[in-house]
């Protein structure tokens, strides 16, 4: 089934949330950072318990490229808590019991009464960056992770002009030398 999901480019609404801990947590408390929110339609599934551990393995590898990853479900934060043990999680895992970010985000599955599994990722202006539907839940956080190092390249050239533009950490001589390399 699909869903209409919001667009790339589009500002990310701002909902404070609880993560299993009681925490309350917002996208707009991470601006200046990209924020991976994977929603599960249940935490009860291996498809979650596996997407989740593989996430919580790759975590110093997302920290290193400013990326915070968090999961939604729609489910209780005692319940979330108990998950986030037995998957050893260490991610917040927020509870969207009123579906309103999944809603908002265009995961929400109003026929089945649950969140699509999708991963969205918010970039650290707070915009849509990328829509994983239904991503395969073996290798989805290596995928992720490697988008998310192809956004903070980019990121890290936009600004920058190599046309009329002197790089100050290299001397590239002349134009006609810098082209030469």
């Amino acid at each position: 089934m699909h869903h209409e999901y919001m667009r790339i480019r589009d500002l990310a609404p701002d909902m404070r949330l609880k993560d299993q801990e009681g925490n309350k947590r917002s996208l707009k408390d991470l601006r200046g950072k990209n924020v991976l929110l994977c929603f599960y339609p249940e935490t009860r599934s291996d498809e979650s318990e596996q997407e989740a551990h593989e996430f919580a393995t790759h975590m110093a590898e997302f920290k290193a490229r400013d990326t915070e990853v968090m999961a939604v479900t729609p489910e209780s934060k005692r319940h979330n808590r108990r998950f986030a043990k037995e998957a050893g999680v260490g991610y917040p895992i927020l509870s969207d019991k009123r579906h309103k970010l999944a809603e908002a985000l265009g995961t929400w599955d109003k026929e089945n009464g649950r969140n699509e599994r999708a991963t969205i990722l918010v970039d650290a202006d707070g915009r849509i960056d990328r829509v994983w539907e239904e991503p395969d839940p073996e290798g989805h956080a290596r995928e992720a992770l490697a988008h998310v190092s192809k956004v903070n390249r980019q990121e890290h050239w936009e600004g920058s002009s190599i046309m009329g533009e002197v790089v100050q950490e290299q001397d590239w001589g002349t134009i006609e030398e810098a082209l030469e390399r």
